[in-house]
């Protein structure tokens, strides 16, 4: 008797998920989520929604593979989030990647960050799929470049550095369409606290 109230309150409940989430929801999502250890909900705007799904749904994906969760996202900009299967999703992290997809960096933010491309005059990298940008080498590491000095002044050149590199790296500028500059010139070092986001360090 015990298992049949089990799986009626299941289904309820299920029915309840179904309302909010819309009908394209299938009901083993639904069962999934259920079982997992909370719930978080997101409000974007629905203009915000193509950048946390990303290109080709790219940055979405990522969400749900590094931190081990489900999401559903409604029209109007409501982001459902739920552990998967196994309950063991990191939804406050996953809240923190949605929060930053759908509002871009702000100046001053630290994160590692993975090096995607390697120039003479900077690099590439990427702190979450779907969120890049460009270290001049001007405002690298010291270890990651060579400075050349002409009668003009003084050139740095990128070296000792390739791609899948982690580095440290802070916002510390923003242009009109919200692109990062980034740099690894920080004040001080970087304590791990300070790290809105590490996740480049581990895929």
């Amino acid at each position: 008797m015990g298992r049949i109230k089990l799986i009626f309150r299941k289904l309820l409940s299920g029915l309840l998920w179904k309302l909010l989430f819309g009908p394209e929801v299938e009901m083993a999502d639904i069962l999934s989520g259920l079982i997992s250890s909370g719930v978080e909900m997101v409000k974007i705007s629905p203009e915000q929604i193509k950048k946390v799904i990303g290109r080709d749904g790219e940055s979405i994906n990522a969400v749900r593979e590094k931190c081990g969760v489900q999401l559903f996202i409604k029209a109007d900009g409501t982001i459902f989030i739920f552990s998967g299967d196994n309950g063991q999703g990191d939804i406050k992290l996953a809240r923190k990647c949605v929060e930053i997809l759908a509002t871009g960096l702000k100046i001053g933010q630290v994160f590692k960050a993975r090096v995607t491309q390697v120039y003479k005059q900077g690099a590439m990298v990427e702190i979450f799929p779907g969120i890049r940008g460009i270290i001049a080498a001007s405002e690298m590491d010291s270890i990651f470049v060579r400075r050349i000095w002409k009668n003009e002044g003084v050139d740095f050149v990128c070296e000792n550095i390739e791609e899948g590199y982690v580095v440290d790296v802070f916002v510390g500028s923003l242009d009109e369409q919200g692109r990062p500059g980034l740099s690894q010139k920080f004040p001080r070092e970087p304590r791990p606290e300070d790290f809105v986001l590490a996740l480049a360090a581990s895929s």
